[in-house]
This record gives structure tokens, C-alpha cells and sequence, in this order.
């Protein structure tokens, strides 16, 4: 690849949000260091530092090198005046953060982020970004601040005609409005999501709203409506697997999700095999279950504990983890 071009190729995957594909920035990324470096064009070498320490950071969290590579560009990006570049680097200190579970830091570098994103007066970048913030608040247990810059980051996105990042937002909204025990408004908003997705977007946006619609139905005692919900979700996945961002699929909430249906309807040990099929692939993930989630399921888990008493609950739960991915999620669905 030309090196003159180099530094278009990081500012194309950054613009078209090739997020899921960070280890494809790092190669290029380097050379641009290389290539920018030797001509002192700084704004290259910032966005060459970018790219690298989003392609470290994304397959690596809290990866030292990544993390260098932000604080250096941080600082070029503000000594250049370059806010866009700024927000960019930023975005990335702050979902680091969120992933290591310092929101702390998260939530001052996502402010920050909104901040500059509306001086210059970007409403796409600003509506993702409140939605984003929003994940903070929500995983510090603040609900009622979440829907907040929710709604707006919803309100921004009408307005410019973004409707995956409706979706996204309005997700959000239910999800917290659930965990704030207001299910009917909770279930209104995330079936316009639903329909949305179905209409508008590709197959596997409609998925994290289907598990946070089947988990509103848990919480109004609709177990039917749930467990068909979840398996919308679940055969969604299957057929979408390999070919669009893991977040949008993750095995883990719906498992987490079958795992407090079970428990609801009084199965005890099916909901304890679930959740250690579920346990198996949160420890193998850097990021543990969020916050919120942990809070919602805690009654659940203590019920099917308190039913099956401690042997028969741990030996549930060592035949949960010995299954697989793909084994758990046949048991979720009922097919074993």
C-alpha cells in the first residue's frame, strides 16, 4: 500500500466505524507512524496513533502500548487543535475504561467526548455519544440519569435520520426504565425498537432488544412471551454468527437471560445449569457481566440457590460450565 495513503485508510475505517475489525488497523497504523514521522506531518502521525492504539486497545484491553499510543496522540491531537482527533482518542481512553471497569475515568473522558463532539457540532457523533455515556451511568446503577442523555441521543438521531442509532438509544431506554421497575413503558419503547430494526436495519440489530424485551416479559410474568422473545434472539445469533460485530450477539446475555426465565418459572436447576454455561464464558472474557445486569439477576440466583440447596446448586453448575457454547445454546433453546 502507498504511504501517502495510509493515513486515509485509518481515517476511512475510523469514519466508517470498522470498530469489530481493530487488528486490521494495526499494520497500517504502523506504517503510517513510519511514513508521517519522517515528513513531520503531524496530523498523520496522530491519526497513525489513533488507529494503533485502537486496534491494541480493541484486541486487548488495558494493553500497554495502546494505551501509550493514546495519552501520545491525546496530546498531539490538543498541542494541533485537532478537537475531531480529540474526541476520537478520547472515545477509545473511555470504552477502555468502561471494559476494565473504571468508570471513573470512563465517565469524565466520555463527558469530555460528548463535549467536544458538540462544539463542533457533529449530532451523529454527538447522539452515539450520549448513548455510550450512557452505558456509565447505567453501569453505576443510575438509571434514571441514563434515560436522560438516552432521550436525547434518541431525539438527535430522529432528527437526522439515523434509525440504528434509534434503535440503540431507545434499547437502552427500556432496558433501563425495566431496571427502574417501569415494565409497561419499558415494553412500549422496546417494541417500536424491534419494529424498527425489522423494517429499517440488518438482521442482527433487532437482537439486543429482543433479549431486553424477553427479560421485561420475565419481570411482567409472561413467561411465554419471553421464552419466545429469547428464542427469536437465540436463532437470530446462530444464523448471523461469524458475520457481524460479537456485541451485537452476545451469547453470554442471552444464556444469562434463559438462565432468569428458568428460575422465574420455578427450574431451579435448569436456571443454575444455564447460568454456569453462562459463568463459563464470562470468565473468558476481560470484560465480567455488567454492573446492572449482575444487580437484575441477583434475586434470580439466590432463588434457584435457595431451591436446590448447595450441593445440588454447584453440581448444576458444574454441568453448565462442562458444555459448550454451542451445547448450552441448544439446552437454552430446548433441542437437548
Amino acid at each position: 500500500m502507498p504511504p501517502a495513503v495510509l493515513g486515509d485508510v485509518c481515517a476511512s475505517l475510523i469514519i466508517n466505524g470498522h470498530l469489530w475489525k481493530r487488528a486490521e488497523w494495526i499494520a497500517p497504523s504502523r506504517a503510517a507512524l513510519v511514513h508521517y514521522g519522517a515528513i513531520q506531518n503531524q496530523r498523520g502521525i496522530c491519526l497513525g496513533l489513533y488507529g494503533l492504539a485502537a486496534g491494541l486497545l480493541g484486541d486487548k484491553p488495558n494493553d500497554a502500548e495502546g494505551l501509550r499510543a493514546c495519552d501520545e496522540g491525546l496530546a498531539l491531537a490538543k498541542a494541533i487543535g485537532d478537537q475531531w482527533m480529540m474526541a476520537h482518542i478520547l472515545h477509545i481512553l473511555a470504552a477502555n475504561a468502561l471494559d476494565m471497569g473504571d468508570f471513573r475515568n470512563a465517565e469524565t473522558w466520555y463527558r469530555e467526548m460528548v463535549s467536544i463532539r458538540r462544539s463542533i457540532g457533529n449530532d451523529v457523533e454527538v447522539a452515539i455519544g450520549l448513548w455510550q455515556y450512557a452505558e456509565v451511568l447505567s453501569r453505576t446503577l443510575r438509571f434514571r440519569e441514563a434515560i436522560g442523555c438516552l432521550r436525547e441521543s434518541t431525539r438527535l438521531a430522529s432528527q437526522i435520520d439515523s434509525p440504528q442509532d434509534v434503535v440503540h438509544a431507545d434499547s437502552a431506554i427500556g432496558e433501563n426504565l425495566r431496571l427502574c421497575g417501569e415494565f409497561s413503558e419499558a415494553s412500549s419503547i422496546l417494541e417500536d425498537a424491534i419494529a424498527l430494526a425489522r423494517d429499517q436495519l440488518p438482521t442482527e440489530d433487532v437482537i439486543f432488544p429482543l433479549i431486553s424485551l424477553g427479560k421485561t416479559f420475565i419481570r411482567l410474568g409472561d413467561h411465554a412471551q419471553s421464552r419466545a422473545l429469547l428464542h427469536e434472539a437465540a436463532t437470530t445469533v446462530r444464523s448471523t454468527s461469524g458475520s457481524v460485530p460479537t456485541f451485537h450477539f452476545d451469547r453470554r446475555e442471552i444464556l444469562d437471560a434463559f438462565a432468569m426465565l428458568a428460575s422465574a418459572a420455578e427450574d431451579a436447576s435448569r436456571a443454575a445449569r444455564l447460568w454456569g454455561a453462562a459463568d463459563r464464558l464470562w470468565a473468558g472474557n476481560v470484560t465480567p457481566r455488567r454492573p446492572q445486569s449482575a444487580w437484575e439477576y441477583a434475586p434470580y440466583m439466590e432463588k434457584a440457590w435457595a431451591a436446590l440447596g448447595d450441593a445440588a446448586h454447584e453440581a448444576a453448575l458444574a454441568e453448565g460450565r462442562a458444555l459448550t457454547v454451542e451445547q448450552a445454546l441448544a439446552y437454552a433453546l430446548g433441542e437437548s
